[in-house]
């Protein structure tokens, strides 16, 4: 999710309502996104750099994932049409309680669906998630001769093919410290 303040303060809105506003709209892209026959989506929700921003913001996206996450169980209507199951990646012990509170009600609620599945990075970067896999595939292994590139792909967070194309939504051409994804 990309340029949600630069969206508020172009439409004189608060930066609540610009991350509210952008995820409404994100909603109807995942939806055409797997109308559209794509079988796996991640969201680059927040970034583990979203916690260097004034405590205001990260507490309005905290609530936004709370708000969000929370209704995202069998009952909504995206995830009935497209049977979701939904995964949340990332450092999620860096997240509020009510955070995970609604991450855990999400993905408990979706974990045996078997249509589309909708990854949520969250409390993430991908260099993270590679210094992560390093770490645990070294601690695994005994000793690093046993790393091999299947190793490491095993103990992503992500645990599914790379990325194949990545759509920054505020229409910024920029990299997001992801494309390592």
């Amino acid at each position: 999710m990309d340029g949600n303040r630069r969206y508020a303060k172009e439409n004189d809105l608060s930066v609540a309502s610009g991350y509210l506003a952008g995820a409404k709209v994100l909603t109807k892209i995942v939806d055409l996104c797997f109308d559209c026959g794509i079988n796996t989506i991640s969201l680059y929700a927040f970034s583990l750099e979203n916690f260097h921003r004034p405590k205001e913001q990260v507490d309005i996206l905290m609530k936004l994932l709370d708000g969000t996450l929370g209704e995202m169980g069998d009952n909504d209507p995206l995830v009935k049409k497209h049977d979701i199951r939904i995964r949340v990646l990332g450092r999620l012990e860096l997240l509020e309680d009510n955070a995970l509170r609604a991450i855990v009600k999400a993905t408990n609620a979706t974990k045996n669906n078997q249509g589309k599945v909708l990854n949520i990075c969250i409390a993430y970067t991908s260099r993270d998630e590679i210094t992560s896999a390093i770490r645990e595939t070294v601690a695994a292994s005994g000793f690093l001769g046993k790393i091999t590139a299947k190793s490491l792909t095993e103990n992503m967070f992500m645990g599914f093919p790379p990325l194949d194309i990545m759509i920054r939504t505020s229409g910024v051409y920029r990299g997001c410290g992801d494309e390592l994804a």
